[in-house]
């Protein structure tokens, strides 16, 4: 987003930083709720170099949690298979698939 931005105001087209951020933040994906949570409660508003810097932070915690998850996983694991509860409390089993981050049934 900073490369376009950097583009745009060589086109003498300048975003406003307030602007950006918002940009940034409207384009992050459904696992970054609770950092877009976090902004919004804020009194100050991020500068886009804040929001680098506190977004470099967030996908570190994340990519923390894939890990201790992933292990979790492999763990609790019954002969590489583990049970899962759906929204419908019905139970499917199958593996997690830590390359892809997902249960294969």
């Amino acid at each position: 987003m900073s490369h376009i931005a950097s583009k745009l105001k060589a086109l003498k087209l300048e975003l406003s930083d307030d602007l950006l951020v918002h940009l940034v933040l409207i384009s992050l994906p459904a696992q970054y709720g609770q950092f877009k949570v976090s902004y919004n409660c804020q009194k100050e508003k991020w500068t886009l170099n804040e929001l680098i810097s506190y977004y470099v932070q967030e996908e570190e915690g994340l990519k923390q949690d894939r890990i201790e998850n992933a292990h979790l996983a492999s763990t609790s694991k019954d002969k590489g298979k583990m049970s899962v509860k759906s929204d419908h409390s019905s139970k499917y089993y199958g593996r997690y698939d830590s390359l892809s981050e997902q249960f294969i049934f």
